[in-house]
């Protein structure tokens, strides 16, 4: 009995001896663990070393605070810059990274021309030349110029006059109308408005439309000079334009009896591209028999026309044309410098607003037909 109790103190004091021994092994196997974690985090990532290392010391913790709140204020600070600052930055840095000597950029120098040798007296010698036979022409066409005159001089009385001796109206094909507007009192007010003295209406082959505006400009200081736009041929050339001009008492009978001795039949009235077929001369005489007068027109625009010029002028003796191009009648200048012509310009108006867009002073002795036949009178 002794011994079984002496063995059963010994357990009960063995009991607790085990326990102790177990739990050393334990201890010991969680340090490890923690080891090896706290290992892997200072391998696996910065931060995690200075957390450890900011436990074991705590200057090298004080250390650590001030670099990252530093770092921290840099961040925030480049944050807050503005875009433009961030874009010379940008710039600043790009700069930094190219060559020195690429910053330093030369200013471009154009190659310099390759001199030739002086021209001398002999190279200059020929242009010289034409240059003074220039002149010389120059020098005599001013001379006959100033002899003969090859502008037709008005005479002491004459007095400026604007006029606008080629429109049309709505009897014209192609003419413009604006809808709501009286055309007859419009181009009547139009160039009362403008400053003008008298307006021919000249209708292609027509005139249906001269007795309306004869009535509307009665109570106005505009004179109505009734007319028609002849179109005739000569030679290869069907495009030439004559001007037909009768007095201011003529109406639209008077103009229609023209119309019939010129053989126009009544379906070609108003049509721009009908050509009279009669020859030029007849419808010279027959426009003349009728008490009118006649202004070629617009025959400097195309060659074809220009060709038409030398009859009318040498066959015919017209002195008086309506050109497009007025102030530069070197084809005239050229062919008959002595020839003491008038030039006009008339609007050829398909429109209202074209009335008197081409109007310039001519020097009449009065403001009527009976002077214009004069101006315009053939030499014979």
């Amino acid at each position: 009995m002794a011994k079984t109790e002496k063995s059963k103190k010994n357990l009960k004091t063995a009991k607790p001896a085990s326990k102790k021994a177990s739990k050393k092994p334990a201890k010991e196997a969680v340090k490890g663990k923690k080891v090896a974690a706290k290992s892997a985090k200072a391998t696996a990532a910065p931060k995690a070393k200075t957390k450890s290392t900011a436990k074991a010391s705590p200057k090298v913790k004080a250390k650590n605070t001030k670099s990252t709140s530093k770092t921290s204020a840099k961040t925030s600070s480049s944050l807050k810059t503005k875009p433009k600052d961030k874009k010379k930055a940008v710039v600043k840095e790009k700069a930094s990274l190219l060559p020195k000597n690429s910053m330093k950029m030369k200013a471009y120098e154009p190659p310099r021309p390759t001199l030739i040798a002086t021209p001398t007296d002999q190279m200059l010698k020929p242009f010289r030349e034409a240059a003074k036979r220039n002149q010389s022409r120059q020098k005599e066409k001013a001379k006959n110029q100033k002899k003969t005159g090859f502008l037709a001089k008005p005479g002491k009385s004459a007095k400026k006059v604007y006029m606008d001796l080629r429109v049309h109206s709505p009897a014209s094909e192609g003419y413009l109308t604006t809808g709501g507007v009286d055309p007859a009192t419009a181009m009547v007010k139009l160039a009362k408005a403008k400053g003008l003295d008298m307006i021919a209406v000249t209708d292609y082959h027509s005139a249906e439309f001269i007795d309306i505006i004869k009535r509307c400009a009665n109570e106005t200081s505009v004179t109505i000079i009734p007319g028609l736009d002849l179109k005739c041929s000569i030679g290869s050339c069907n495009e030439v334009n004559l001007v037909a001009l009768f007095p201011e008492n003529y109406s639209k009978q008077d103009l229609d009896k023209v119309l019939e001795a010129l053989n126009i039949p009544s379906s070609k009235r108003g049509l721009r591209n009908y050509t009279i077929a009669m020859n030029v001369k007849d419808v010279i005489k027959q426009i003349e028999a009728q008490g009118g007068c006649i202004i070629p027109s617009r025959l400097d625009i195309t060659p074809s026309r220009i060709q038409a010029l030398h009859e009318l002028v040498e066959s015919h003796g017209f002195h008086v044309f309506d050109l497009a191009h007025p102030d530069n009648p070197d084809y005239f200048k050229e062919n008959w410098p002595s020839g003491e012509f008038t030039f006009l310009s008339f609007s050829n108006a398909t429109a209202l607003g074209q009335i008197g867009a081409r109007a310039m002073p001519t020097k009449l002795p009065d403001g009527g037909f009976s002077a214009i036949k004069n101006l315009a009178s053939r030499r014979q």
